[in-house]
């Protein structure tokens, strides 16, 4: 089974089973590494960060850039997704943010939700 036909059933399945799921079709416009599905159960407290992978296909390391920028792989994100979720203190935050909510969006990301 290719990659491409695992996350195809997987997020049917997902789909089928009550979960609200995301992916990115083409992700070669997006910041690279990000997890291929994102999905939350309609009803119960449950989340799901999945990357696909073919039997012998290997996760992307991060890597600095000539300006000494790190872009994180996939290894990256799911380590800190894992880390998060094992994490008991763990929080997720939601809003829906618009133009005139500026000071709200900085005061949220300079104090990590807090």
């Amino acid at each position: 089974m290719t990659e491409r036909e695992l996350q195809g059933r997987t997020i049917e399945l997902a789909r089928l089973c009550g979960y609200y799921v995301y992916h990115t079709h083409d992700s070669r416009r997006s910041e690279p590494g990000f997890p291929d599905m994102i999905a939350v159960h309609e009803s119960r407290p449950v989340a799901i960060v999945a990357e696909f992978k073919s039997e012998t296909g290997k996760l992307t390391k991060g890597h600095t850039d000539q300006r000494g920028r790190y872009h994180p792989g996939q290894a990256d994100w799911l380590r800190r997704w894992h880390d998060i979720s094992t994490n008991p203190e763990s929080r997720i935050y939601t809003r829906l943010w618009r133009p005139g909510h500026t000071d709200e969006i900085e005061d949220m990301l300079t104090q990590g939700g807090r």
